[in-house]
């Protein structure tokens, strides 16, 4: 793997999920085996490697909770764009 996949990552409280991981769930489901790089030409030396984001604010706010695991939502979303082309 690639570090500037690997290191990139989407966080909810109980789990950080790598680019790579997200890219590996999708092929899954897709039934297909993809390769990624990273081209370091366009990564700026002031680009955040890692990014950690937090759901309390919307989860203090509106009351909202990820009641949809990530998984379900990538099918949904793989679904949807199977069905539109």
């Amino acid at each position: 793997m690639s570090q500037g996949i690997t290191k990139r990552a989407r966080m909810t409280p109980r789990v950080v999920q790598s680019s790579r991981d997200i890219i590996d769930v999708m092929a899954g489901l897709l039934h297909q085996r993809i390769h990624t790089q990273v081209n370091e030409k366009l990564v700026r030396p002031s680009d955040n490697r890692i990014i950690i984001g937090s759901n309390e604010k919307i989860k203090r706010e509106v009351g909202w909770h990820n009641a949809i695991p990530l998984e379900q939502s990538l099918k949904d979303i793989i679904d949807y764009w199977q069905k539109a082309v």
